[in-house]
């Protein structure tokens, strides 16, 4: 646990990418404005500065997180920040405390909710939410960059459907536009750079 939590510190004090030690998942063939993502929009996740400019997904299974590996559009990288998980209505944290949280309406679990985090942390700069939900499709991602990076609070919504194999979110009834979408999973913040405002270093969650 020490050694993992070192490392962590590491990287917060010097600047170094974990993404560098593993390979980068590419999302540019899922993206919205491609028009190749499955039933996901940039109107899913709302920013208080200015919506996503694009969004990605769905992929099946789980997102890379904290293992190192990292996303990447175009050619910009980002690095696992920090990840907060929805267990049996209790939200578990790891990685870097950045004040990142979630709510769901109606609490948790939940398909729908609020997000927020603590800006004050970082130099305005491109980042990506993920979330994650049942593994089957498993999670999107949403990219805020120029102005609307400097979002730090907003909405969620699940609103994917099935990935062809029953999965997804349901259909009420043949007339109805309401679905019964699947509860979050985690919700995971991950950032292009860490340069972090003031060269600060992060305080981390402790890992079991």
């Amino acid at each position: 646990m020490k050694k993992v939590i070192g490392l962590l510190v590491m990287f917060g004090l010097y600047g170094l990418s974990p993404a560098a030690f593993g390979v980068p998942l590419l999302l540019d063939d899922m993206s919205c404005n491609g028009g190749d993502s499955r039933a996901i929009s940039t109107g899913d996740l709302t920013g208080n500065n200015g919506n996503p400019t694009n969004c990605f997904g769905t992929f099946s299974g789980n997102d890379p997180g904290p293992s190192g590996d990292g996303l990447m559009v175009g050619t910009m990288v980002f690095d696992f920040i920090s990840k907060v998980d929805a267990e049996n209505g209790s939200l578990v944290y790891s990685g870097a405390n950045i004040g990142l949280s979630i709510t769901g309406d109606g609490g948790l679990p939940a398909d729908s909710g609020t997000w927020s985090y603590d800006s004050s942390l970082f130099s305005a700069d491109a980042f990506i939410i993920v979330i994650k939900a049942a593994n089957s499709p498993g999670f999107a991602a949403w990219l805020f960059d120029g102005s609307s990076a400097t979002s730090d609070m907003g909405t969620w919504l699940i609103a994917w459907v099935a990935n062809g194999d029953g999965a997804g979110c349901i259909q009420l009834s043949v007339d109805s536009s309401d679905f019964s979408c699947p509860d979050i999973s985690h919700f995971a913040y991950m950032r292009k750079t860490q340069e972090f405002r003031n060269r600060q270093p992060l305080r981390y969650w402790a890992s079991a």
